[in-house]
């Protein structure tokens, strides 16, 4: 007896209900594997037997098409993609090799299934955590860049005012120095006529 026929087996009517899915689509699912080279343990009236590896891998492929939106095809190639290729390979077996009352092996499964969504849901909560961080510091940088931006125009207003201001006190300093340079040659012209009403006096 090979390894694959000592494990529990269990009926499509058992799987779909674990899956939540209707008898009519887990065939479904089953053909889209199928037709990708993955093939599922028979009994003698080829009817499908599923393992806990199926029930996994269907569990999957549900996932993908529900809540990634992806086809059956699709789900079906990106599931199989993981799997070494001796995995993809059933077997015809006497039903007698199996036993079909297996609960504990179902909630097995259940529980398999249950631990593989909770690690996907805490990577999901993770990655949110990091975005919101991510989107934390970006409000951060978005306020500091605005008080720089207000900082910056504020200082622009002052620099012009104070060119303004400089400016008008050069226009000032220049009319001065004018006014003053008229006093002095005015100053100079009177002295030059007083020293020449003297120079005349003398003589």
């Amino acid at each position: 007896m090979t390894e694959q026929e000592n494990e529990f087996v269990f009926l499509g009517g058992e799987v779909s209900k674990n899956l939540g899915i209707p008898r009519s689509s887990l065939t479904k699912y089953c053909l889209a594997l199928e037709e990708k080279g993955y093939r599922f343990i028979r009994y003698e009236n080829n009817s499908r037997a599923f393992t806990n590896k199926d029930i996994i891998l269907l569990q999957r492929m549900k996932d993908l098409v529900r809540e990634k939106k992806m086809t059956m095809e699709t789900s079906a190639q990106v599931v199989l993609s993981k799997l070494p290729e001796d995995e993809k390979t059933g077997t015809s077996l006497n039903r007698n090799h199996y036993e079909t009352d297996h609960s504990n092996e179902m909630v097995v499964a259940q529980e398999q299934v249950g631990e593989q969504e909770n690690k996907a849901i805490t990577l999901i909560m993770k990655k949110l955590e990091q975005f919101n961080d991510v989107m934390d510091r970006l409000d951060l940088m978005e306020q500091e860049l605005k008080e720089i931006k207000s900082q910056n125009e504020l200082l622009q207003e002052q620099n012009e005012q104070l060119q303004t201001n400089v400016e008008a006190n050069s226009s000032k300093r220049d009319e001065k120095l004018v006014s003053l340079m008229r006093e002095v040659q005015e100053t100079r012209k009177m002295i030059a006529t007083a020293k020449e009403k003297k120079w005349w006096k003398f003589w």
